[in-house]
């Protein structure tokens, strides 16, 4: 278990953690990066596969449809985490501490070379050039 070292602590009372993602072994296969300009440490996640580059998010980017549920539509309208690729007014208010620099991080993002999939926690994966795209407007939400 690797953790984004200022969340390692609290993830530690959770599950054994083996180090930050500064420790973790990269290779051709799988490596993770620390996000500029946010707090406590959020990371990114990349995966080459034969089909092409995967880029896995957490917190930082949700990928959500507005929801009607009471619970649901406040945190999709009022946190502002829907429509689509976003960072929520909750994420910018906690987390963000440099929008500039999450910005370009997911700028640099759209720009990878082979990059066919975007994975976020929250709801929807993006597939081909969406997967560009939804960085792209992610960042105009920072």
């Amino acid at each position: 278990m690797f953790a984004p070292s200022g969340g390692r602590q609290a993830i530690a009372e959770v599950v054994p953690v083996d180090g930050t993602y500064e420790d973790f072994p990269a290779d051709d296969t799988v490596r993770l990066e620390m996000l500029h300009g946010v707090k406590a440490g959020e990371g990114a996640m990349f995966v080459r596969s034969s089909d092409g580059l995967t880029l896995v998010l957490n917190d930082c980017l949700f990928n959500m449809d507005r929801k009607k549920d009471p619970l649901g539509w406040f945190f999709t309208t009022v946190l502002g985490s829907a429509p689509g690729p976003r960072v929520s007014r909750l994420v910018k208010l906690m987390f963000v501490q440099d929008k500039k620099a999450l910005r370009a991080d997911f700028e640099r993002f759209a720009q990878l070379p082979g990059l066919v999939r975007l994975i976020v926690s929250h709801e929807k994966v993006a597939h081909g050039a969406e997967a560009a795209s939804a960085l792209k407007q992610a960042a105009t939400y920072l």
